[in-house]
């Protein structure tokens, strides 16, 4: 396959920029874990904990893996369970993390050749969770918990905190490496 660019499916042509958090405000404190804790059930955000891996974004087309870098450039190093989402169909795309060369994917933005960018960030995850069970890997972005989220830098260097996504917010890939989505918010321990 031809390592250009790569339509996924209409909308999606890999390598391009994903979405980027902007920054939140940290966690540090026992108010701004109460904060965190109350918008888990607010029905506003979906919190995943945020992974201190490599960004990453991956798709299936026509038999192969495709894996791209957060900087819209092609991943050099393999993806070593890369072969395992060859199990999926044909044209479905996840942005993830890659921790240990392992791909793990946190919101599924195509599925068997239908673009998810502008379904709710809530159904691209569930998505997301759907497929990984299929392909029988371990969910990898939990909600977090109180008990998470009060460890805070212990949870280091793992978890650098948690993204806090608008619950019902659309996909929109970035213009540029760095531009940062108004819909999503890291905050880091």
């Amino acid at each position: 396959m031809n390592q250009n660019t790569v339509e996924v499916v209409h909308g999606i042509a890999m390598p391009f920029f994903p979405m980027r958090p902007a920054s939140g405000s940290p966690i540090h404190t026992k108010r701004q874990i109460d904060h965190v804790v109350s918008q888990l059930s607010s029905g506003d955000w979906l919190i995943q904990p945020k992974a201190g891996g490599e960004r990453a974004c991956l798709a299936v087309v026509d038999g192969q893996v495709l894996v791209q870098n957060r900087h819209g450039a092609w991943r050099k190093r393999p993806i070593v369970n890369g072969e395992d989402f060859l199990k999926l169909r044909n044209r479905t795309c996840f942005d993830g993390e890659v921790i240990d060369d392992q791909f793990h994917p946190f919101e599924c933005l195509a599925v068997n050749g239908r673009s998810l960018l502008l379904s709710p960030a809530v159904e691209r995850e569930a998505v997301a969770q759907q497929l990984v069970k299929l392909i029988h890997h371990k969910w990898f972005f939990p909600k977090p918990t109180r008990t998470f989220l009060s460890a805070a830098r212990k949870n280091l260097p793992v978890w650098e905190g948690v993204v806090m996504k608008g619950y019902m917010s659309f996909y929109i890939p970035a213009a540029k490496a760095n531009q940062e989505s108004g819909t999503w918010l890291k905050c880091k321990w």
